[in-house]
């Protein structure tokens, strides 16, 4: 059962045994945040009257009931919570002794009587039982992450401390042949093959970088990208070169949104428009985020220019960057896109 759902349904129990008109539960935005400096909490669940009109409303923490509830991790009762409400019960969700995660608020219609005591000490102990289990759950969850974290960073090691290094060797071995062989045909198929293992040493670098990279909330951008490639160049008989290099988990879900339609846009270009044989697709990222896509064909249309790659050109000025269209060395077109990484993404090395 999902978190949020999990919340739903402790709000929903304790309004029953409580007999109350609203009940919601307020935490921390931050969870990891002092208590101490915590200024706002945020309503993750409600039930009873207008749930909608309270689930994700901010309560703020100094001068409130709820507030002094959080503040002080100890239950009371108050016989008004606000206007247009009647008696309320405020119950810290205590872990431990001095943690508390967040605050049930149990509220009743104005002008009806107070919680029984032995509704306070009941509803006292299903809310410290929920706080428990809540917090016992949000440890297998860590435990289950730092598992597979673990075994991401074994993998990566493997890949880099064995795999690269044989890779590396049988390059040095291709580039010597190279040099021994006689015959140009021999010599320029050795040098494509030497690329070819530059290109994917290259390819595990990144893997590598990703996968120390982190757990995402869904499926990787490499995926992604891999994804839009593929789809839109099957069946099109174009020999396709894929290229990816740089910390791809640091663009954001806004850029990544871009850098989608802008693959996709480009490729639909190629295929149906270029009349290439062969197209090369680059997504890197330094400085920028930055897509080549180079094809050897005829040449984009005017028609196309006007059309498909305005739709490029606009998203390139939406995310503060630039795209250009040029002619490819020997015949063809190179599209470049390109656009500045989110403030806080920092910079990275190139792998």
């Amino acid at each position: 059962m999902a978190t949020d759902q999990v919340l739903e349904l402790i709000v929903r129990r304790a309004q029953d045994l409580a007999g109350a008109e609203q009940a919601f539960l307020a935490q921390p935005q931050d969870p990891d945040l002092d208590p101490a400096q915590v200024a706002d909490l945020i309503v993750t669940a409600s039930a009873g009257t207008a749930p909608e009109q309270l689930h994700g409303r901010l309560l703020a923490v100094p001068g409130s009931h709820t507030g002094d509830a959080f503040g002080n991790g100890i239950p009371f009762q108050t016989p008004v919570f606000d206007e247009g409400h009647g008696p309320a019960l405020l119950l810290p969700l205590r872990s431990a002794p001095d943690t508390v995660s967040g605050v049930l608020v149990l509220v009743r219609p104005a002008g009806t009587p107070a919680f029984a005591e032995w509704q306070v000490r009941m509803i006292t102990e299903f809310a410290d039982q929920a706080a428990l289990a809540l917090k016992l759950a949000d440890d297998q969850r860590q435990l289950a992450a730092a598992s597979v974290f673990s075994d991401r960073d074994r993998i990566a090691r493997d890949l880099h401390d064995h795999v690269i290094q044989r890779l590396f060797a049988h390059g040095l071995s291709l580039q010597s042949a190279q040099g021994r062989a006689r015959d140009p045909a021999m010599r320029d198929r050795l040098s494509q093959m030497v690329d070819e293992v530059q290109d994917i040493i290259t390819g595990l670098r990144t893997a590598i970088f990703d996968l120390h990279g982190g757990l995402g909330d869904g499926p990787g951008l490499r995926h992604i990208f891999a994804s839009v490639i593929a789809e839109q160049t099957e069946d099109s008989g174009l020999r396709t070169t894929v290229r990816m290099a740089g910390p791809l988990t640091v663009i954001d879900n806004g850029l990544a949104e871009h850098a989608e339609a802008v693959l996709r846009e480009a490729l639909s270009n190629v295929v149906h428009h270029a009349q290439a044989r062969s197209v090369t697709v680059t997504v890197s990222v330094g400085d920028d985020l930055t897509i080549d896509v180079i094809d050897d064909g005829a040449g984009i249309p005017k028609t196309i220019a006007g059309s498909g790659l305005h739709n490029l050109t606009v998203r390139a000025e939406q995310a503060g960057g630039t795209c250009t269209v040029t002619s490819a060395d020997g015949g063809g077109t190179h599209l470049t896109w390109s656009a500045p990484l989110p403030d806080d993404a920092g910079t990275h090395p190139s792998r």
